[in-house]
């Protein structure tokens, strides 16, 4: 699983020293029209302080960008699948799933929502189907 994070957002690293801070994190994953919540331990987040600089750069429509060319251009599954081949625990491609999840904070909520209204309006039309339909 890969959970992508715009460090250039600073909710971003008030996140990080909160969950640090507490020894724990709360997570949240969609299957559908279920949700599961679990608590997992908050260990090694000191490894991404070198990234808090990047808050002078933040353009939260260019990392939504960059993100979901990340996704559609199987970049993410191409390294999960080189990592996996160098494993002690051989397995085989076909059996590999790779979720690619984000770490949303209000200000990428908005940018994600616009990127996907100008590049993906057909996404919505099927949401307000779907929603019609009920």
């Amino acid at each position: 699983m890969f959970v992508v994070a715009d460090f250039g957002d600073p909710e971003v690293c008030r996140l990080l020293d909160s969950w640090n801070k507490k020894g724990s994190l709360q997570t949240r994953t969609v299957f559908g029209d279920k949700m599961l919540t679990a608590l997992e331990p908050a260990k090694r987040l000191q490894q991404f302080d070198g990234f808090r600089d990047e808050v002078r750069h933040h353009d939260a429509h260019a990392f939504v960008r960059s993100s979901v060319f990340l996704r559609e251009a199987g970049i993410l599954e191409q390294y999960a699948t080189l990592v996996a081949s160098k494993s002690p625990v051989r397995i085989a491609k076909s059996a590999l799933t790779v979720d690619v999840h984000m770490l949303q904070t209000e200000k990428l909520a908005d940018a994600t929502l616009a990127y996907f209204m100008e590049h993906r309006p057909e996404i919505f039309d099927n949401m307000l189907q779907s929603v019609a339909m009920h």
